[in-house]
């Protein structure tokens, strides 16, 4: 596994502990707004991952019935 294949996996999941521990560790507002946003961010590309995956299944599927 290449470091590029590495970092696109495993980075939504790294925004989301650096989200978290902005929050965790910052007293200022910017701290906290970045930390949310981190967190925000994180799930939006699982959740576009995830469902970019379902359909490209979907799709194999399909072909392979035919």
């Amino acid at each position: 596994m290449n470091l590029e294949v590495c970092w696109y996996e495993f980075s939504p999941y790294i925004y989301a502990v650096l989200g978290i521990l902005a929050i965790v560790f910052s007293d200022s507002f910017v701290g906290v707004t970045s930390g949310g946003l981190l967190i925000v961010a994180a799930i939006t590309i699982v959740r576009l991952r995830w469902h970019y995956r379902k359909t490209q299944d979907a799709k194999v599927k399909r072909a392979i019935r035919r």
